[in-house]
């Protein structure tokens, strides 16, 4: 599973799937829109939650993703994992 552990705002689940797809061409964080981004599916997402001690940064959010051909293949080592917080 690919990780990208780095601390950022804030950004809406939407806007996932543009960044797994530059960070997977290579491309540094922080780009505007890339082709591709809209082949991304949100397979979970787990919010911070102090009362069960899951505490993800400063009241993060983990998002695992996977490109669509990826998912239909079931290629679940092409799997993202983008923490938020």
């Amino acid at each position: 599973m690919n990780t990208d552990c780095r601390s950022h705002n804030s950004v809406p689940a939407g806007h996932l799937g543009r960044r797994c797809q530059a960070l997977h061409d290579g491309i540094p964080c922080g780009l505007p829109a890339w082709p591709g981004a809209a082949d991304w599916q949100l397979l979970l997402q787990i919010d911070s939650d102090p009362n069960t001690g899951m505490m993800w940064g400063d009241v993060g959010k983990l998002y695992f993703l996977m490109n669509s051909e990826d998912l239909r293949n079931r290629n679940f080592d092409a799997a993202w994992l983008i923490l938020q917080c």
